[in-house]
């Protein structure tokens, strides 16, 4: 069987506290370790600050861009977003990676 590979993604809206940057850093390993446990192997992790989440994905057009880009490098067949999303956001996520 080949394995699932994965891509972890972390919108972060919290970039500008002091401690932000290690909270970010925990919660993306924990993403990673629980994608990890259902047996998806993890290519690709990432943390995007948000400055305004969009309506339409979410993350700004150039975070979709250069994620799309870095998934389609990696191979990755499924991508973790770490964050609420709505169906529409969903949507336009998968159609774009």
């Amino acid at each position: 069987m080949v394995p699932t590979r994965a891509a972890v993604i972390l919108p972060w809206e919290r970039p500008d506290r002091q401690d932000a940057s290690r909270a970010a850093e925990a919660r993306l390993a924990e993403a990673v370790g629980l994608a990890a446990a259902i047996g998806l192997v993890v290519v690709h992790r990432s943390i995007l600050p948000l400055r305004a989440p969009r309506p339409s994905t979410l993350l700004g057009e150039g975070q979709v861009e250069k994620e799309g880009a870095a998934i389609a490098a990696q191979q990755v067949t499924v991508a973790v977003v770490d964050a609420q999303l709505s169906p529409v956001q969903q949507r336009n996520l998968e159609r774009a990676w």
